[in-house]
C-alpha cells in the first residue's frame, strides 16, 4: 500500500507539474533556468541524504520517507521546467516520469524491508545469550553439538557466526530447520 502511495503521488505531482508549467511564460528564460538548477540540485543533495540514511541504516527515521517523497517532486519539477517550458510537442519525457516513480517505489520498497528486517533482527538477538543457552526440540541433539563444539574449542568462533548470522538477518526458518 505504502508503495502504490509513492506511485501514485508521483503521478499526481508529475501531472501538477506540467500544470504549473504551462503557465511559465516562455521569456522568462534566466529565472526559470535559475529555478530548474536549484531543483536539480536540491534534488541532488536530498537524493546524497538518502543514501547516507541507508548507509548508516537508519531507515525508520521520520525524514527518510518524506526525502523520497522530496526527491521524486524535485525530479518531476526538474524535468517538466527542462522539457515543457517552451513547448509541450511530444517529448521523450514520460519514460523518465515513469523511471522517477518507479524508483521512488523501489526504494520505499528498500527502506519498509529494512526496517522489517531490523525488528526481525532486534526479535532474534533478544534471548539469545550464546549457544550454551539455545533451545533445542531434542535434547539428545543439543548435548550432541555442545559437546562436538566444546570438543573442538570453537565455542567463540560458533557464537560469532551466530551473530553474523542475526545481523545479516539471515535467520530464517530454512535456516534454523537444518
Amino acid at each position: 500500500l505504502k508503495i502504490a502511495r509513492v506511485i501514485l503521488f508521483t503521478a499526481a505531482v508529475t501531472g501538477v507539474a506540467v500544470l504549473v508549467v504551462s503557465q511559465i511564460p516562455a521569456q522568462s528564460n534566466p529565472p526559470v533556468q535559475m529555478t530548474q538548477n536549484i531543483l536539480f540540485y536540491c534534488a541532488l543533495v536530498v537524493l546524497l541524504s538518502l543514501r547516507c540514511f541507508f548507509k548508516t541504516k537508519h531507515h525508520e527515521w521520520p525524514i527518510v520517507p518524506v526525502c523520497i517523497y522530496f526527491v521524486a517532486t524535485l525530479g518531476v519539477f526538474s524535468r517538466a521546467m527542462l522539457s515543457y517550458r517552451k513547448s509541450f510537442k511530444r517529448s521523450n519525457s514520460t519514460s523518465f516520469f515513469v523511471f522517477l516513480a518507479l524508483f521512488a517505489a523501489g526504494v520505499e520498497a528498500d527502506r519498509l524491508l529494512a526496517v522489517e528486517g531490523a525488528k526481525q533482527r532486534k526479535q532474534l538477538k533478544t534471548g539469545f545469550a550464546g549457544i550454551k543457552e539455545a533451545q533445542s526440540a531434542n535434547p539428545a541433539d543439543k548435548e550432541r553439538i555442545l559437546a562436538e563444539i566444546a570438543d573442538g574449542g570453537v565455542e567463540h568462533e560458533v557464537n560469532r557466526a551466530v551473530d553474523v548470522l542475526l545481523e545479516m538477518n539471515l535467520s530464517v526458518p530454512e535456516t534454523r530447520e537444518v
